[in-house]
C-alpha cells in the first residue's frame, strides 16, 4: 500500500458535483489523499461519509 498523491485523487473525485448538496461516500479512507480533496471539492455543502473498515487504520477524533 502506498498513499495516493494529488493527481489521482483528482480523477477520482471528478463525479463530485460542483453544486447542490451531494453525499459523498469514501471507502477505506485510510491515509486521507481523497478526503482532504473531497471537502475541499464539497466547500461545506452536502455531507461526506468515510468509512475505514480495518480497525487498525480507523480512530476517533
Amino acid at each position: 500500500m502506498a498513499p495516493s498523491s494529488r493527481r489521482p485523487a483528482t480523477e477520482v473525485t471528478l463525479p463530485v458535483p460542483e453544486s447542490g448538496d451531494p453525499v459523498v461516500v469514501e471507502l477505506e479512507p485510510v491515509t486521507g489523499a481523497f478526503t482532504g480533496l473531497i471537502q475541499e471539492l464539497l466547500g461545506g455543502r452536502g455531507h461526506h461519509l468515510a468509512v475505514e473498515i480495518n480497525p487498525r487504520l480507523a480512530y476517533r477524533s
